[in-house]
Order: structure tokens, then sequence, then C-alpha cells
């Protein structure tokens, strides 16, 4: 038979590996010729520059191979192996080549052997962004890899040292000796044995009696999971079983093996559900047990580890699911990671789910499902997280006569931390009670009162509480107003939306519970107008929550954190259906948390199939959110206008049509379709004004150009997405417009985008030539202008575009780019149009002759005043 051409073996976890020190940064790479030696990342176990490119080349001689432990090795990728019979280092290639692929922290490599004389391994690696292995208690922070090699003739095998093999049991690292002949465990602090699997409270001098029958316990991954070593003859999960006596002879032991599992260890460690005493044949799967590191329920914010542990064939995979549905790992932005165990001499290997740190979401069952070519197990596990406490403190805010008294309350919500004190800030500082008046006493069975006798200045009071695991905060806001004055200067109680809101100062808030049915908290703003008159503004509901959209953010929400019960389109179905069922009845601002919902959520990358329904749906519940005040705020009007704008545009790019595609309701018109270069494209889109019951046209025509001079641009092919938003206008993104009393603020918003199909790196130009409105009746002296909005992060720019032609009834100017457009009209005299670029040519002329002046007048004073002091000089 054929010598193998390459062997890489998986016995044993890549257990983390601590280095004393760290190791001081050094050239990535190299050339080995020595017959032992280490190589490691820079800085390590630091973490190191990226990007970074770099290759070590193992050149033996002559009938030698070269062997690579992975001692210390944390790199899920950027890794990769290749053996050569001739590299050129300096041409980075060689010939015989073989590749070994990438070599991954999450394939439990313990060593590679090449079977050629030379062995390259490059690194590549762009971010470090989810790119290294990571493990709760001593390993959470290690980056790259420090390990050993060897070259050894072609008919020596391996090393079978255990520090290589069972890698120190997560309580220790591997050391190679100075001469790299051997390779021992230097154990943490507290640890002890050849594996470093013992301590004083888990071990061969343990008083504790969790092992039964002369049992030994060990830990196994760290000091989470522990397991009993049984005597010959002993079985079961605390070695509490023995095997029948018919006879003298020693326990098979397959069958020894096949009966042992994990036990439940002290609250606090470890769990078992459940205790499997089912015993099948070697090599048939099996599931022996599902560990969870957190005695439930579990507390927010604290890491927790799920294990299951399973006898199986090397080829078993495992799949996680969360309430019988998969868990998306890589929607979890890196907050649940995955990996496997590989199998200890037991035959047992363990597959392990990690949470950096659990929340609400988590709350569920979670089911490991083990499965190979010929057969599959699922076993459970439920997981609950008691959430953290919070405080709840009355009144948030209040507005006092001067003089006048009042007391603020502080207690704690149901949590699951006690609280071991409390404590009350004044406008950030500690209360001195010397100095101050307010007065703070103690309520049973639990919480604070503080006591504000005869106010005379405003201030803001913070109730602070202690637990275990830091504090929790809340503030009061008290204002305070000249009791003479506190009618004039206050709005007036009133009860509106089904809630109590009392005096408030002109410029202070008031924050009360959201109505029955809602859950949150709500404001609303005293405000000055012009004439000096104090008003109520609209309550702002944006916090407050009715169950159905409080039920829709969840699901959302868990897109997010890595699990989906539903999908897309029956989430946006349900959203739909709540919005056109209640819209009448829905308060002020209410849409404004839907908006955020879907802002932070990638809909479309979440929907797996059906986009055109899921494109769909959005739209109708987003041409909702438009009306009336269901979006107040011109940031959450402008995050909307962008969310659609961001939807159609995706939409657009991963169709592909042969007709065009639209959408259109009372507040929204999408068009998405395919135009060429060559032949400019007029549209009429209709648009419904706010002061007309009928529709008009918003004509402009496209002018699409490629960013290249290539012959064949002239023949592009563009997808361009236009969005016309009818009930958006100018005036509602930007607040300049919008004091401007005389505008006339029936024209809509629009956008315009396209993208080159089949070529990624052609972006088109694009020109928009508006001409809104053929017949408009206007006042006969009016001034005219169409603009462009910039949007860059969340500040809002807006800029003229070139105005071609003013005149009685018709607008004519031309924007450049993509974007979002608009035309504004207003009741003054018209200006003679002038040529956006003959504007900046004077401009730029008078600046520069200006700054030529300046510097002449200057040198001319120079001159004189030398000239000045040399005559005195004379003198």
């Amino acid at each position: 038979m054929a010598e193998p051409r390459a062997l890489i073996t998986f016995l044993t976890p890549t257990i983390f590996l601590l280095t004393i020190r760290t190791i001081s940064a050094a050239p990535c790479g190299g050339y080995f010729t020595s017959l032992k030696g280490y190589i490691y990342t820079p800085n390590f176990p630091k973490p190191y520059k990226v990007p970074i490119q770099c290759q070590w080349v193992f050149d033996a001689p002559a009938g030698y191979k070269v062997a690579v432990y992975f001692t210390q090795f944390y790199m899920k990728r950027g890794l990769a192996a290749a053996d050569y019979t001739y590299y050129s280092q300096h041409l980075q290639t060689g010939v015989g080549k073989f590749e070994f692929g990438t070599i991954s922290s999450d394939d439990e490599p313990t060593y590679l052997v090449s079977n050629q004389q030379i062995l390259v391994l490059t690194m590549n690696v762009r971010s470090l962004d989810n790119i290294h292995l990571r493990v709760r208690e001593h390993i959470l922070d290690v980056s790259g890899f420090n390990i050993t090699y060897e070259m050894i003739l072609k008919n020596e095998t391996v090393r079978n040292d255990a520090c290589i093999y069972h890698h120190c049991s997560f309580t220790g690292y591997c050391y190679a000796s100075a001469d790299f002949n051997k390779y021992a465990c230097k154990c943490f602090n507290g640890y002890f044995g050849e594996e470093c699997q013992y301590d004083d409270a888990c071990g061969p001098n343990s008083t504790s009696e969790v092992c039964q029958n002369g049992g030994t316990c060990r830990y196994y991954i760290g000091s989470s999971v522990r397991t009993c070593e049984c005597l010959p003859g002993y079985v079961g999960a605390k070695c509490e079983g023995s095997l029948p006596s018919g006879n003298d002879e020693e326990p098979n032991e397959t069958d020894t093996n096949c009966q042992r599992s994990y036990y439940s260890s002290p609250q606090g460690y470890i769990s078992v559900y459940p205790k499997r005493r089912k015993c099948l044949q070697e090599g048939a799967l099996q599931i022996l047990s599902l560990e969870i590191s957190e005695a439930m329920p579990v507390n927010e914010g604290v890491p927790l580890l799920v294990a299951c542990i399973v006898q199986s064939s090397d080829g078993t995979k495992v799949t996680w699911l969360k309430d019988g549905f998969p868990i998306a790992i890589q929607k979890s932005a890196g907050r649940i990671w995955t990996m496997q165990v590989p199998k200890d001499s037991s035959g047992w290997s363990s597959f392990l789910l990690g949470f950096d740190k659990v929340n609400e979401h988590d709350t569920g069952t979670i089911t490991c499902n083990a499965y190979d070519d010929r057969q599959s197990e699922a076993l459970s596990v439920s997981v609950t997280v008691r959430l953290r406490s919070k405080l709840l403190i009355e009144p948030l805010a209040a507005t006092l006569a001067e003089g006048n008294s009042t007391s603020i309350t502080c207690v704690s919500k149901e949590g699951i931390y006690g609280s071991s004190g409390y404590r009350w800030l004044k406008n950030g500082g500690d209360l001195d009670r010397k100095r101050d008046d307010e007065r703070v006493e103690d309520l049973y069975p639990g919480g604070t009162r503080l006591i504000l006798r005869k106010a005379k200045v405003a201030a803001n009071y913070t109730c602070v509480m202690r637990t275990v695991i830091g504090f929790l905060r809340q503030t009061s806001c008290i204002t305070v107003v000249n009791g003479s004055d506190f009618n004039k200067r206050t709005c007036h109680p009133e009860r509106r939306y089904g809630i109590r809101w009392k005096a408030t100062a002109a410029n202070a808030f008031d924050i009360q519970q959201c109505p029955v049915g809602y859950t949150g908290y709500i404001k609303r703003r005293c405000k000055v107008i012009f004439n000096g008159k104090i008003e109520w503004n609209e309550p702002d509901f944006s916090t407050c929550y009715s169950p159905p959209i409080l039920a829709i953010k969840k699901e959302m929400d868990s897109w997010q954190m890595g699990y989906r019960k539903k999908t897309v389109n029956a989430v946006l179905d349900e959203l739909y259906d709540f919005l056109s069922t209640r819209l009448s009845s829905l308060h002020p601002s209410e849409g404004e948390p839907i908006v955020d919902m879907m802002f932070d959520t990638d809909i479309l990358s979440n929907s797996q199939t059906d986009f055109e329904s899921t494109w769909n749906l959005f739209l109708n519940s987003a041409s909702l959110l438009l009306h009336s005040n269901l979006v107040h705020k011109r940031q959450q009007k402008l995050k909307l206008q962008q969310l659609i704008r961001r939807i159609s545009v995706a939409y657009g790019g991963m169709r592909d049509f042969q007709t065009a595609l639209f959408f259109q309701t009372a507040c929204l018109r999408v068009d998405i379709f395919k135009a060429t270069a060559a032949t400019p494209t007029s549209l009429q889109l209709p648009w419904c004004s706010s002061n007309e019951a009928h529709c008009r046209n918003l004509s402009f025509s496209l002018v699409l150009n490629s960013a290249d001079d290539s012959k064949e641009s002239g023949n592009a092919t563009f997808k361009v997405i236009t969005v016309v938003y009818k009930c958006l206008h100018i005036g509602d993104l930007e607040e300049t417009y919008s004091r401007r009393r005389n505008s006339i603020n029936h024209f809509p918003t629009f956008s315009v985008d396209a993208n080159t199909i089949g070529r990624r790196d052609a972006v088109p130009e694009i020109e928009t030539v508006l001409k809104p409105y053929s017949v408009l009746s206007l006042e006969t002296d009016f001034k005219a202008e169409c603009v462009q909005v910039h949007v860059q992060n969340k500040s809002i720019s807006i800029f003229p575009c070139e105005l071609m032609t003013s005149k009685e009834n018709c607008i004519f100017c031309r924007c450049r780019g993509s974007g979002i457009f608009s035309v504004i009209a207003s009741n003054q005299p018209t200006s003679k149009s002038v040529s956006t670029e003959y504007f900046h040519s004077k401009v730029c002329f008078i600046t520069g002759f200006i700054i030529t002046l300046f510097i002449i007048l200057q040198n001319i004073w120079r001159i004189s005043w030398r000239i000045k002091m040399k005559i005195f000089l004379l003198t």
C-alpha cells in the first residue's frame, strides 16, 4: 500500500494555552532549516496588527519530513498549509505542491505531518473580527498561535506526549523542554496532575463524595466540567453502578466506556440533562448527556456554556436549535459561538454552544441534534434567564412653585439582584446632610424616599441602587418656578389621551406612564410659541409600545440574536394588519419605534425566499407610516425615507426582471426598470398634492452615462430605481424650509438611483432634468428652485440644482448624481435665472482679486516700513 501523502490527526480538544510572558514582537514568517524549533505570530498572545500576510517555510534535509504540533493554536481561519518538492520563497511558488487546506481550530488540529521535505504555512488575515477561538474562564483574549515543529525521518512516527494530545485539561499550558525532547503541562495556580486535571476540590485528595466506589473526580474542560474516573468494574455518572460479576474476567473496556457519563456537579458549575443509562455498540451514535454550566435560572449578562456529550463515529455532526428552530450562529454578531472538542480516551466528543452574555432572548428550549450518515438523536435542556432589576422612581418629572414641598420614591421592580443599599445624588453629587435641606428615609420592605422641603432651585435627583453586579440609576427632574408667576409660566393641568398631565414649566417636560394597554413612559413638552404664549406640545408616544408592536419588536430583535421563529413575511404581514386596522386610533409618533425596528433589521437578508412579497409587504407598511403624525420627528422621517430607498435599491439589484416593476399607494410610488445610456429616459410619475384631491404628474428625464470611457459604455444597461414620496415634502426633512411661511410645500420629494447590470465597476453617472408641472396654479410672481438632499450619518445637507429656466407655470432644472430631490416654490419676486457655473466663476474671480490686492498692499507696507527704518538710522 502506498504511503499516505499526509496525515492530519484530530484526537483531542484544542485546549487554550497561555504563555507566562508575551513573546516580543518579531518579523512575521521566516525560513527554517533547524531540526527543531517553534514559530509564533507577532506579539503573541496579544493581538497582531492587521492586515497581515506572511509565510513560514520549513526545509527539511533529504529523507526527512516536517511535523508541526499545534500546542497553542487559536485561529479559526487565516492559516493554510501546503508541502512541496521544491519551493522558492522569493517567487512564493514551487513544484509538486499538495495543499492541506486551511488549518482551523474548529477542526481540532493536534499535529500535521508533511510527506515531502518542504512545508509552507501561509498566514493571511485582513480583520481580527471573530477569527480567534474563545473559551470561558482562562482563554478569552488570546490571539494567533505559538506552535512547535520538528523534522523527523520518513519512517519515524510523531510524538505521543500527553501534553500535546490532552492539552492540559484547559487548566494549564503545554511547554516544550529546551531541547524539544519532552513536552509537559505547567498547571495554573491550584491545579495539579499530569494533565492538570485535579485540584483540592476535585481530585485524589478531595474529601468530596461526588464519586462513589473509589472513583476519582477530575476536570475535563476547565473547572466548569467535571467527570468521575471509575475503578475497573464500576460504571455510572458517579461510579455508582457495578458490572455483572459472573466471572473473574476483567470487564470489557468498550462496555465500560460505553456506560460512563458525566454527572451533575455542584451548583454553579454543571448540570446534566438527563443522566443517560442507555448503552449502544461501539461506533453507534448516542448523546450521553447535555450539560449546562449554570444552574437555572441564570442571571442576565452571565456567560453560559452548553455541552453536548456524544459517543459517535468520526463523521458525526451537530446542529443546535432553540424552541425547535435552527440557531443562526452567523446572525448573532459573534454573541453565540460553537466548538467541537475531539474524542477523549473513552471515545466521547463534546460539542459546545457558548453564549458570551445571556439576555431575555435566550430563554427557551435548547436542543442538540446529533447526526451521521446512518442515524440522528436529539436531546434538549431548558434555559431560563432572570432579567436585571429595574428601578421605579416617582415622579420622573415635576414642576413646583418656589417654597413648596414634595417627595420622590425609589423602589426596585422585580429582579434577580437584591439591593444592598440605596443612595441619592443631587445634580450628580452626593447629598450633603449639613448643607442640603433634603431628607432621606428607608422604605420597608425595600426602597427609599427623598423628601424635598421648601424647594428653592431646580435640580436633578438620582436614585442609585447597589447590586451584586454594579449600580442601577434613575433620575427625577424637578423644576422650580417663582410662585407669583406660576400660572403664567406653566402649561395648565389637563387630561388628554387618557393621561392626567400635571402643571409643567415652560421648556420643561412632564413624564407619565403610557396609557392603559401600553408599556413604557411618555413625554410631553410645554413650549413657548412666537408671541410668548405658552402651550402644550403634542405628546411623544415614540416610547410607548402596544402588545402587538412589542411582540413584533421582540421577534425582530431576536433575528439579530440568532433566533427566528417566524418568517420575515409573516412578521411583516402582522405589522401591516396592525397598522391598517388601527391607523385611525394610533397616537402621534407611535410609528417611530416601528421605523427603528425595521431600520435596524436587515429585512431582505433575513428573508430567505419570496423577496417580491417581502418588498410589497414592507412598502405597504411604510406607506401607512407616512400618513398623519405616526412619524413626527424629522430624523425619523428621514430614516423612513432612507429605509424605503435602501430596500427598494437592494430589491432591484437582486431581481432579474424583463418588465418594469412598480408599487403605488396614496403616499408612495416606486418604479424599478431597465434603461440604456444611449437613450435618455423620460418619466411622468403621478403624485397627489396636499391641497388638492386629484393627482398631477411629476415629469423628469434621466440621462445615464457609464463612469468609464470605453466604447461599450454607450450600450450599457442600467437598473433604475425611482421613488416618489407623495406625502413627504422637503419641509418635513429640513427645518430651514419648514420655517418659510411663504413656501408652497406641496411638492413631493423623490429619489433616483441606478446601477449597471453585470458590471460592478461601472457606476453610472445620473443627470436628472426636472420639469414639474406644465400647468399649475401659482402666483404670477414666484421663486422656484430645485434641490438635492445629501444624507450623511444623522446630518442632512441641501444643495441647489442648476436652474435652467424659470417661467410662469414652468420649472426646468438639472440635477446631477443619484440622491433625493425636490422643488421649492415661494411667493417671492422671481430673480433672473443665473447659471450655477457662471455664479461660481464670478465668486472665484472676486475672491481672487481681493486676496491679490491684500498681498500687494501688505508688501507695500513692509517696503515703506523698511525705508523709514533706514532713514531713521541714517539720521
